[in-house]
């Protein structure tokens, strides 16, 4: 889903013609030892006074080994306190220099006033995968 036009930037997010907002795209890194989740990164700190519907999680893969795979939950909730409310992944198969971009669809209601974040793990460790959030307000 990409920009029409942007209408609206603020240190977190902008805003297109069409009231499609889209986080900043942040680093999130998995857990050691393989196949655990590592920590959340907050991708939105409040959603604000409208209940939203995330449209889609946009994963550009940049730090990732051959054949390996992730799973990316987003959540919802205060830190220490997030409960995840969709799960992605996908099987990767790199080479050295290739950079894969995917977009998963979400349609996740998300109550106003809400932080949302991301984790992630992958079969092997030190991964990393960007990600950012596309959503309207409901």
């Amino acid at each position: 889903m990409g920009l029409v036009g942007l209408k609206k930037q603020t240190k977190n997010y902008h805003r297109d013609i069409l009231g499609h907002y889209a986080t900043t795209e942040l680093a999130i890194q998995d857990g050691s030892p393989a196949d655990t989740f590592g920590s959340w990164t907050e991708l939105i700190a409040d959603i604000g006074a409208v209940p939203c519907i995330l449209l889609s999680v946009n994963v550009p893969i940049t730090n990732m080994g051959n054949d390996d795979n992730f799973s990316l939950q987003i959540g919802i909730g205060a830190a220490s306190s997030e409960v995840a409310v969709a799960e992605v992944g996908q099987l990767w198969v790199s080479m050295s220099t290739y950079e894969e971009h995917s977009v998963f669809p979400l349609n996740v209601r998300v109550p106003a006033n809400s932080r949302v974040s991301a984790r992630l793990k992958s079969r092997g460790t030190a991964g990393e995968v960007y990600a950012n959030l596309n959503y309207v307000e409901a």
